[in-house]
């Protein structure tokens, strides 16, 4: 809770130095003879709108992390090694929401030269390229990490740890 509020506050205060900036820059558009009125004006205006602006954003930003702690992705561990002649990336972090739950993801070689990524051993994403270098097993693994992550942040309050591999099966 205390994470949100202080990004929110942090937001408002990035949001209110922008926008009163912004604001004094703006007045560089008025003549000389009204910029007694007009720089307080747009200024506070600017002030205003930066600080709402900053501090929903802020907000949301530390709606994300929240997120990301309670379901343990903020301390996730990523191993790359090799498994006989290829490469394959795990992932691993445990969701404090029920029971420590510990989560696996795994990208790795199968048959003739078929990537697949795996949740907790059920197959979620299969990639296009063929290589099991260690630069492809890394990209598609981050980019299976990546989507895996997304949806759990995306859809927090509907699903359950128990429940996560029901989001991915393929259909």
């Amino acid at each position: 809770m205390s994470n949100k509020i202080s990004y929110t506050f942090g937001g408002l205060l990035l949001g209110i130095l922008l926008g009163s900036l912004l604001g004094l820059a703006e007045s560089n558009y008025t003549k000389k003879s009204q910029r007694g009125q007009t720089v307080p004006l747009l200024t506070i205006m600017g002030a205003i709108g930066g600080g709402l602006i900053g501090a929903f954003y802020g907000h949301k930003i530390g709606l994300k992390h929240d997120i990301e702690e309670k379901t343990g992705i903020s301390k996730e561990i990523t191993d790359f090694q090799k498994d006989g002649r290829y490469w394959l990336g795990e992932t691993y972090w445990t969701d404090t929401r029920e029971r420590d739950k510990i989560n696996r993801l795994e990208t790795k070689r199968i048959g003739k030269g078929l990537i697949i990524t795996t949740l907790n051993s059920v197959q979620i994403y299969v990639h296009s390229t063929e290589s099991a270098s260690k630069e492809s097993i890394s990209k598609c693994h981050n980019l299976a990490k990546q989507f895996v992550f997304d949806k759990v942040i995306e859809t927090f309050n509907e699903i359950t740890p128990k429940n996560l591999i029901e989001l991915f099966k393929l259909k």
